[in-house]
């Protein structure tokens, strides 16, 4: 397991802005060689000691680079959309990928501002779903699908952010995703 964090709001649209927070593999090698119960089993608590003093070590790194992101400039725009092609490329060498979302999912780009104009109807939401990854698909030249390998998707919504969009922006983002090939349904709350 490997967490990626993708900073969408100081460098919107950059290549470097990610920060990837490494599993190491506890390398065990015992081929060949004759293993009695009780040596397996304390090799298995042995791993799980070290997997559960690895999983909190990634959990701090995480926060703290969250935290000392709080305090940076915002951008003018939020490339959320653009994230697709950048996505594809750092997580190619993954058998499965779960993505969580911390954002209102509001998209300021030049591809699609739902600051000026969100959707009106989950109609419409679909519509322009399919319009921007057509576009997407387009600009960026992606010929595969990139979210096949997404096992989930989960939308963490602040609760200060306004809710009002949260009501048509789900349709919105279920297609899109759709389009690249997530086949799951995206998960929302609100923190």
């Amino acid at each position: 397991m490997d967490l990626l964090l993708l900073n969408v709001n100081s460098n919107s649209g950059s290549a470097v802005n990610h920060f990837l927070l490494s599993w190491k593999n506890s390398q065990q090698q015992h081929s060949g060689e004759y293993r009695s119960d009780t040596d397996k089993m304390l090799d298995e608590s042995a791993k799980a000691s070290s997997d559960n003093l690895q999983v909190k070590k990634l959990q701090r790194q995480l926060l703290d680079e969250l935290l000392a992101q709080q305090g940076s400039t915002r951008s003018n725009q939020t490339e959320i959309l653009e994230l697709i092609p950048e996505l594809a490329r750092l997580t190619s060498d993954y058998q499965s990928v779960y993505i969580l979302f911390l954002s209102d999912m509001i998209s300021e780009s030049n591809l699609r501002d739902f600051r000026s104009r969100l959707p009106s109807s989950k109609n419409q939401a679909e519509k322009m779903a399919l319009q921007d990854a057509q576009a997407i698909q387009k600009s960026f030249g992606l010929t595969s699908k990139p979210l096949a390998k997404v096992t989930s998707i989960d939308v963490l919504v602040p609760r200060s952010a306004d809710q009002r969009p949260l009501v048509l922006l789900p349709f919105y983002y279920q297609q899109f995703c759709s389009e690249f090939g997530f086949s799951g349904q995206i998960g929302w709350a609100s923190e």
